[in-house]
């Protein structure tokens, strides 16, 4: 009965193509121990929505844990919550895909030598014991399982090297608050008065978003002050608005 009221919402959360496997592997540990089904039930959705493992992995993974189960109620149940360490070790071997710790050297040395800075390979499993946006390491998945073949695997990898080492050589992260205030001072002193004829205004236009310091910030302001200059006058259209907030949200990715 707790199995049947807590797989409604759990469903609710699974990707449709996940749910037959899904419901047939917890209906095979319900069978054993409707304790462990509950255990398995939560383990298994965070490991298919997250494609962790293919459903052939899913399969042979409970299979294992059944094994574990039948020798030992408590130890099987702990095996079904991630909770031993022979567990992860059977999720590690089931992975599919290129794994990051197999590239991580070489993906490190491509970095460096594209950003010019010694630059560290970051897992995304590790994200609670360091800060993402930093100048001095790119977070990549733990395994990149977006092709079949590994040779391109690893080329998804490296194009996802190259655009984090874009970001860190072009100061993308850089950018601080601190800067604001020079920078307002820098505007003031090229265009003269706040106010003023609009046509002045537009002739400063290229000489005040030179000073800024970064191209992120310097095309954010460019576009805020298009998407404001319109409302002056009139209110803008609908298509336009939507442009500036398409093109934003772009710059913020």
């Amino acid at each position: 009965m707790e199995l049947a009221t807590a797989l409604p919402p759990l469903l609710a959360r699974l990707r449709p193509k996940h749910r037959p496997t899904y419901l047939a592997q917890v209906q095979k540990v319900a069978g054993a121990d409707p304790e462990a089904s509950l255990e398995a039930a939560d383990t298994l959705l965070d490991l298919l929505n997250g494609e962790r493992v293919s459903h052939d992995g899913a399969t042979e993974w409970v299979d294992r844990g059944l094994h574990v189960l039948e020798r030992n109620k408590e130890v099987g149940r702990g095996y079904f919550r991630l909770g031993s360490k022979y567990s992860l070790e059977v999720l590690e071997e089931l992975r599919e895909g290129l794994p990051l710790k197999s590239v991580a050297r070489i993906l490190k040395l491509y970095a460096t030598a594209l950003s010019g800075r010694d630059i560290a390979i970051r897992s995304s499993e590790d994200l609670n014991t360091f800060e993402v946006y930093t100048a001095d390491h790119i977070v990549l998945p733990p395994d990149m399982r977006v092709f079949d073949d590994e040779r391109e695997n690893f080329a998804a990898y490296k194009v996802a090297t190259a655009q984090g080492a874009g970001r860190i050589e072009f100061g993308t992260y850089g950018f601080s608050l601190d800067d604001i205030s020079d920078t307002v001072d820098s505007i003031r002193a090229n265009t003269g008065a706040d106010g003023g004829d609009p046509r002045i205004r537009k002739q400063h236009a290229h000489r005040v978003l030179r000073t800024f310091p970064h191209p992120r910030s310097r095309a954010i302001c460019s576009i805020w002050s298009r998407a404001t200059a319109s409302t002056r006058g009139s209110a803008p259209s609908t298509r336009a608005s939507a442009g500036h907030g398409l093109r934003l949200r772009r710059i913020e990715r």
